[in-house]
Formats: C-alpha cells, structure tokens, sequence
C-alpha cells in the first residue's frame, strides 16, 4: 500500500504515524517473502527426494530377491564349511605334533611304523589323547620292543629265510625291525604266532 492511500484513508495521521505503519507493512511482506522462500525451497527438496525414491523403488523391482537370499545362504554355508576345515586342520597337526613328541620321548626307532600298529582313529577321538598315546605306546613297546631303542644290546639282525626254509621261533628273536615288519605284513597269522611264543604265550607255533 501507497503512502498516499493511507493518508486518503486515514485523513487525521500523523507523517511520524505514517512512516511507522508503512514500516510495519514492509515488515509485514519481508516476512511473508521469506516464509514463501523457505516453502518453495522446501517443496523442490521433497521433489528431489521423491524422484530419487521412485528410482529407489525401480531398482528394487530389478533385483532377483531370491537370487540374492540363495547367494547370501550360499556364502553363509561356505563360511561354516572353511571355518569347520581350518579347525579340522588345526586339530590334526596338534594331535600329530603331540603323537610324534610322545613316539621321539618313548625313543621310538620308525614313528611310521609305530603309527601303523596303533589305532589311530582311537586316538584322535581320545577326550584323554596325551594320556591314551602314552600308555598305547607303552603297550606297543611291550609287544614290539624291537621298535623302540632300548638300554639293551641291540639283536644282531639276521635276514628272514626264504623259499622253502621256515622261520623258527630262534630266527624271530633274532630278527631286526626290518625283518620282523616285513614277515608281520607278508605273513601276519605266522608273525602272531611267533610272537605269541617269544612272550610266552599259549599259542603253538605254526610251521
């Protein structure tokens, strides 16, 4: 509004008068302008935000979500199955550092052969594995004590007879490590028996 139009209106104002409500008045628009502004502004914004949702929303429709969920289960077992081989992995070599440490302090000569005679899966499904290795090998070098080092003179070893030559309980005493694995793993109803008889078991001896 003019200054005119509020002197026509209100005949009897003042000039100070007049100043301050057209200074009222400005205020009155600055305020409005600016709210009108901040609206505006406000309303691009969410339009902005809206256009990006609906995108949003496409993208979505695009994705395979089963495709996804299978993938992620996928991954998921896959994770499990590396965690459950590394621990796997892990228990082995503990339980063959152990195995190996308890053969070398029982001065065992061959841990492979040693190893051969034991029962293996045993022992590794053993809650008490260092105490049941100690006294499997304790029973081993009872049986076979040709295959640890003892404080005894070692048995001169004598070559097992072949060809139609039999191997007497003499010849199996005498025999060296060698020999009598070979003759357990060649003939091994022959080699219990001999053994039998060398512990002075009831067993006869077979020709």
């Amino acid at each position: 509004m003019k200054r005119e139009d509020l002197k026509a209106l209100l005949p009897g104002i003042t000039d100070d008068q007049l100043s301050q409500v057209m200074g009222w008045n400005g205020a009155d628009i600055e305020r409005h302008k600016t709210a009108a502004e901040a609206a505006k502004t406000e309303l691009e914004a969410a339009k902005t935000q809206l256009a990006e949702a609906g995108k949003t929303i496409e993208g979505f429709k695009a994705l395979d979500v089963d495709g996804i969920r299978a993938a992620a289960e996928e991954w998921k077992q896959k994770a499990v199955e590396a965690e459950r081989e590394a621990a796997r992995k892990l228990d082995e070599m503990a339980f063959n550092t152990m195995l190996d440490g308890k053969i070398a302090q029982a001065k065992g000569r061959n841990a492979k052969a040693i190893r051969a005679l034991l029962d293996m899966e045993t022992l590794r499904a053993s809650k008490n594995r260092e105490g049941d290795a100690e006294k499997a090998i304790a029973d081993l070098l009872k049986e076979n004590d040709y295959l640890f080092e003892t404080d005894r003179p070692p048995t001169p070893k004598v070559v097992r007879p072949t060809g139609n030559l039999r191997t007497t309980p003499e010849n199996f005493r005498s025999m060296g490590y060698m020999a009598r694995f070979k003759l357990k793993n060649e003939q091994p109803d022959l080699y219990q028996s001999l053994k039998a008889e060398q512990n002075g078991g009831n067993d006869e001896w077979q020709k």
